[in-house]
């Protein structure tokens, strides 16, 4: 077995709960780190439009707070309906080499909105392994 380790399942994704939900997008996972700025993307498939994207204003380990520049998240369950952060922190635990992997954990609570009529949501128990990729 070449797989590079035990664990079943894709090796790059972003995961996470919603309202107790699993939610785990494997698609296109990557990490990059461009002029300060660091983010972290994946997708459910090639064929939907659900998908999660995390920037974070700065390019080390640690603890992200949730502010709207320095830490934001938005996660779209289809193209009609997305979720936009209003609290929360990412905790980055690894930034590898490009080649090498970001990962690390965030919870987050969504902002309601009443014009679209969807409810804040509670993000929990969130993990990334991302593969970082060269900015370009």
């Amino acid at each position: 077995d070449d797989s590079g380790g035990s664990q079943g399942g894709p090796s790059y994704y972003i995961s996470f709960k919603l309202d107790g939900e699993t939610v785990f997008l494997a698609s296109e996972p990557e990490a990059e780190i461009y002029e300060g700025t660091m983010y972290l993307d994946a997708e459910h498939s090639p064929y939907d439009e659900e998908y999660i994207s995390i920037w974070l204003e700065g390019t080390t380990t640690g603890e992200y707070p949730y502010s709207d520049y320095g830490c934001n998240f938005i996660y779209c369950a289809d193209a009609d309906l997305c979720y936009h952060a209003e609290s929360g922190s990412v905790t980055v635990t690894k930034i590898g080499a490009v080649g090498d992997t970001v990962e690390g954990a965030f919870n987050m609570t969504t902002l309601a909105d009443p014009m679209e009529g969807t409810p804040a949501r509670s993000i929990t128990d969130g993990q990334f392994v991302l593969p970082r990729i060269l900015s370009e």
